[in-house]
């Protein structure tokens, strides 16, 4: 595969997925595998009411991102989001750091149904060594990270600390490249 291939990262209100968790903020990178090349394709928080969430929720959503309550106030309606996604996506190859927790927890039921949409492809974290990374998806973002800091110590990347959905989808591209380089992906 010489083509391109997106990669799509979700921060959630929770560990669950559908129908008790939603996604709070999708980050979308384009993989041009021929010349290893990650370029930043969309970034949208999704318009919700913190007040009308719970601890619970509001305590993953903050473990997980940098989003703070006015981020959520100020983001765009769900299904402006949904609607240029797809669009972005269609036709396309795509993957994520664990397509369990991103697709099959949110991205292939309602409101996003990416199925027959896209073409999945396997998940970055199935062709890392298991010491990498964990089996508990609600730790998805310390083993991107981690993962990440592992293979390039000294983030010659650029990311830094940054830990919105387009980042955790940087990170996981550019380890979809050190994998590809490898003969793994």
């Amino acid at each position: 595969m010489n083509g391109k291939i997106y990669v799509i990262q979700v921060v959630s209100s929770g560990p669950t997925g559908f129908p008790d968790d939603e996604v709070v903020q999708i980050g979308i990178t384009a993989v041009d595998m021929a010349h290893s090349d990650v370029e930043s394709a969309y970034l949208s928080t999704i318009l919700s009411d913190p007040d009308g969430l719970s601890e619970e929720k509001k305590d993953y959503i903050h473990a997980c991102s940098s989003l703070s309550d006015d981020d959520l106030r100020r983001g765009v309606p769900l299904d402006e989001v949904c609607k240029e996604v797809k669009s972005l996506l269609f036709g396309s190859d795509v993957t994520s750091f664990n397509i369990s927790n991103t697709f099959t927890k949110y991205l292939i039921n309602e409101p996003w149904d990416l199925t027959h949409e896209v073409t999945i492809m396997p998940s970055v974290e199935s062709r890392l060594p298991s010491d990498i990374y964990s089996i508990d998806a609600s730790k998805e973002k310390r083993s991107i990270i981690d993962a990440y800091d592992r293979i390039f110590p000294d983030d010659p990347n650029g990311i830094g600390n940054a830990e919105t959905a387009l980042d955790l989808a940087i990170r996981t591209s550019y380890i979809l490249l050190f994998l590809r380089s490898h003969g793994r992906y």
